[in-house]
């Protein structure tokens, strides 16, 4: 048996952390079965969810046999191959390169079209119940791309499989800092992808390396000034952010030469402003003024 990690049902802990046992298990030329621990009991494979299954069969390009416990198991022999990348950490070089052979099988025609991966369809942040870490403003920001002729992506509206054959053959990306950036780190070193990574919390040294080590030419933007939250939640997984429109809009036409016209920050900005109203008038919101002290890391992975 080879040892493959626990099942879960965080999108980026499953795809971050615990994906590279199972790449290099399923590559391992000794035979044996693909063993994973489920926290609700014994499973078969169909009763997974389907991205995770998704998940596996991707990571599983030589169709080892899957057996998922609860906590009981026998086995002759027990496989650990070290685990490979945790979050908020770079890939191991062996990782690395079993990621850009398995990513080839997603090839097709380039897309030079820029798109934009949203959050504001799964954390539209418009009652306490979608306050699941957003950014203020980002339905208005979605209008601007579009109106620039960027294709609008909603990641969790898309089937596993195209996500991943989208995000491979894709060569100008913007990403909402979201679940979207784990897909992302199932494909292999791609030096002429541009990546653009716009943050919705104070970013912590080295939250950037994942995706630096597959896509050198990244960009990750923090431009955050505020975050506002409802206790007890976290404020940097669960808050809503207030950017500075005007750092974002400028860096986008440095970098992909998208045109801003006068007041368009002020735009976003305000749409940002009543947002941030709405929300007060169903619940109580703290708000924290982010600061150089929110930039350094209280403990791994981003979080």
């Amino acid at each position: 048996m080879f040892w493959c990690g626990p099942i879960v049902d965080h999108f980026g802990h499953q795809l971050g952390e615990f994906g590279g046992r199972l790449l290099l298990s399923s590559l391992d030329q000794r035979h044996g079965q693909l063993l994973f621990l489920h926290p609700c009991g014994d499973r078969d494979f169909r009763q997974l969810l389907p991205w995770q299954q998704a998940w596996i069969r991707y990571l599983n390009p030589t169709d080892k046999p899957v057996c998922i416990r609860h906590g009981a198991f026998r086995a002759r022999e027990l496989v650990v191959i070290p685990q490979q990348q945790r979050l908020g950490c770079p890939p191991t070089s062996a990782l690395l390169w079993a990621l850009r052979q398995r990513s080839q099988s997603l090839t097709e025609q380039p897309l030079s079209k820029i798109i934009l991966l949203s959050r504001a369809r799964y954390s539209p942040a418009v009652c306490q119940r979608s306050l699941r870490g957003s950014i203020a403003g980002e339905a208005a920001f979605e209008d601007w791309m579009a109106d620039r002729g960027v294709r609008i992506v909603h990641p969790e509206t898309l089937a596993f499989e195209q996500q991943l054959r989208l995000l491979h053959n894709s060569q100008r990306i913007v990403v909402m800092e979201g679940s979207a950036l784990h897909a992302l780190e199932l494909l292999g070193r791609q030096p002429t992808k541009q990546v653009f990574v716009i943050a919705r919390r104070p970013s912590w040294p080295g939250m950037d390396l994942p995706l630096r080590s597959r896509f050198p030419k990244l960009i990750w933007l923090d431009a955050v000034d505020k975050l506002f939250w409802r206790e007890p939640s976290n404020p940097r997984v669960k808050g809503i952010a207030i950017i500075n429109w005007a750092v974002v809009l400028k860096a986008l036409e440095q970098c992909f030469g998208l045109i801003q016209q006068a007041g368009d920050a002020d735009k976003l900005r305000e749409a940002g402003r009543l947002q941030i109203q709405q929300l007060k008038a169903q619940m109580a919101l703290r708000l924290h003024n982010c600061g150089a002290t929110d930039r350094q890391p209280g403990r791994a992975g981003g979080w």
